[in-house]
């Protein structure tokens, strides 16, 4: 049983020498290539992030890491494909996590992809021969399943003290999602709330994530106004041409003018923590943006 990874160095070459380590068991084991410490931060935050969602949608979901932050996520047969297509560039030597089972024909998109890594519960036969003769630099990471729980989240900071507080999954699974004083009850405006929520709680900083029920369309994260993430996500959109977009941000937006760059995106639904000042619902009529408010905040830390 394997408790503990050691390396040469952590998230920086001058922090020497790092390690990971469990109270019991690891839960992964490496299956191809040599990993650093940032390679198993990022496998283990896209796994994470994906594991969620696929709790939440209840199908198989693929997630793009890089750096620590999320540049993609699909769901179903075109996850890959579409978690590396958000935004191409950033998903370039990224770690990409599937939640489902990679086959023969995962494998050869993965082959085909550059990617630092990709992370899973289990590979087939036919997916191991093809990742085998892929490029040198692929890493495999192959993932224990976290047990049906909703564990608190605990995380080590200065000097020992360990922070611990509720895990969010209730608000996924079952808080109502309103608009105006109804349940959101459409299946698929739902999913793509549910996705722009569960990805945006996984990107650090001030972070607004666009999407639709089957995948991301924009990830923004910065330690900016609301104002320029807006304008950010809004320029990374593809226009009302592509509408019926939803986004969610990790804090409420309150600028009408950040409305108006996101509409131009082609968002129509707008997923708040808390209920919005008059002026910007009326501003959100105007432009036929739904206000989905859940009451809770979803900040990354």
């Amino acid at each position: 049983m394997t408790t503990e990874v050691t390396f040469s160095y952590g998230t920086n070459p001058h922090l020497r020498p790092a390690r990971v380590g469990a109270e019991n068991e690891l839960p992964f084991a490496v299956r191809r290539g040599d990993v650093s410490f940032n390679n198993v931060r990022d496998a283990l935050h896209a796994f994470g992030c994906a594991r969620e969602l696929e709790r939440v949608l209840g199908r198989p979901v693929a997630v793009a890491v890089k750096h620590g932050r999320p540049v993609g996520t699909g769901t179903g047969d075109g996850g890959f494909r579409a978690a590396v297509s958000t935004d191409p560039e950033a998903a370039e030597n990224s770690w990409v996590a599937w939640t489902g089972v990679v086959d023969g024909e995962l494998a050869a998109a993965v082959a085909r992809t550059e990617l630092d890594g990709l992370a899973a519960p289990a590979f087939d036969a036919t997916a191991w021969a093809i990742l085998r003769s892929a490029n040198r630099r692929l890493r495999l990471l192959e993932i224990r399943r976290a047990p049906e729980t909703d564990a608190p989240s605990r995380r080590s900071w200065y000097l020992g003290v360990t922070l611990e507080e509720p895990a969010d999954l209730a608000l996924f699974r079952s808080h109502p999602l309103r608009i105006g004083g109804s349940e959101l009850d459409d299946p698929s405006a739902r999913a793509a709330a549910l996705m722009a929520m569960v990805v945006v709680r996984h990107t650090p900083a001030r972070a607004a994530v666009a999407a639709t029920a089957e995948h991301t369309v924009a990830v923004v994260g910065a330690a900016c106004s609301e104002r320029e993430v807006a304008r950010r996500l809004g320029d990374a959109l593809p226009g009302a041409s592509q509408a019926d977009l939803t986004v969610a941000g990790s804090v409420s937006f309150r600028d009408p003018t950040s409305l108006e760059a996101l509409a131009r995106g082609g968002v129509t639904r707008l997923v708040q923590p808390d209920p919005t000042p008059p002026a910007f619902a009326e501003e959100a009529t105007r432009l036929g943006t739904e206000l989905i408010v859940t009451g809770r905040r979803l900040i990354c830390r």
